[in-house]
């Protein structure tokens, strides 16, 4: 079944860019999705190193020019971080030919189909002239949801999210979780949970009776942050906005 988006246009990386004689250097953050033909956009708030003092930090959405696969860093305003999740939104106005995505309004069933986009696989590169890179590079990972449930940690208050059967790698945070068949965001990546496979999976090393070592083995699997949280967080936004 093919995308329900094209990728590019709807997701995006997130960096602090500073320049060097006049060169780009790049500090990859995180992932982040457009969520409205304005260049609203949704992601996780601890990707922002300075959430706190935002006047501190300046920071980009790397975009892409597809006929030349060349990264394209546009300055990014308008930060608003949620109180009490792990949600941040903004706006990348000078951004073009992008495809928001629609936020779901109801759950899924578990055993349906759902895909991401992310910028987990983006690593340093070494250039001809001894120069050091960043390599922006989309991965692509699909799977189900497992389970829906509330969480109360490291959250402060119980919070809708989801686990899925794929895992969340650095630098997946802010990406979309998306249904497969319709397109729809049911949740936002924002961190990798483990769980630890027991009892078989346990490894014992003995030595005169007594337990030198012992290997315990995980199964890493995603978390993502429901669609009903980002929906609230979005209409807060907006409802500040017109009070302004």
């Amino acid at each position: 079944m093919p995308l329900p988006f094209k990728p590019l246009k709807a997701i995006f990386a997130i960096a602090s860019v500073r320049y060097k004689a006049s060169m780009p250097s790049y500090l990859f953050l995180g992932t982040a999705f457009f969520i409205d033909n304005d260049g609203t956009f949704l992601t996780a708030k601890h990707i922002f190193p300075g959430k706190d003092s935002t006047k501190e930090h300046t920071y980009n959405a790397i975009t892409f020019d597809l006929q030349n696969s060349q990264p394209v860093p546009c300055p990014i305003s308008d930060l608003e971080f949620s109180h009490q999740f792990d949600i941040a939104s903004g706006r990348v106005q000078e951004a073009s030919d992008i495809q928001p995505l629609d936020l779901a309004t109801k759950d899924y069933p578990v055993n349906w189909n759902v895909i991401t986009a992310e910028f987990s696989r983006t690593h340093p590169e070494q250039m001809e002239d001894g120069k050091v890179a960043l390599t922006f590079e989309p991965c692509f990972r699909k799977g189900n949801v497992m389970r829906y449930y509330k969480s109360t940690y490291p959250e402060s208050i119980p919070t809708q999210c989801l686990e899925l059967s794929f895992p969340a790698l650095k630098g997946a945070s802010g990406a979309p979780v998306v249904v497969e068949r319709g397109g729809s965001v049911i949740g936002m990546i924002v961190q990798n949970i483990e769980q630890e496979l027991l009892p078989a999976q346990i490894e014992t090393v003995t030595e005169h009776g007594e337990d030198t070592e012992q290997i315990k083995y995980f199964l890493p699997s995603g978390k993502a942050i429901s669609w009903v949280h980002l929906s609230e967080f979005v209409k807060s936004v907006h409802k500040q906005t017109k009070q302004k």
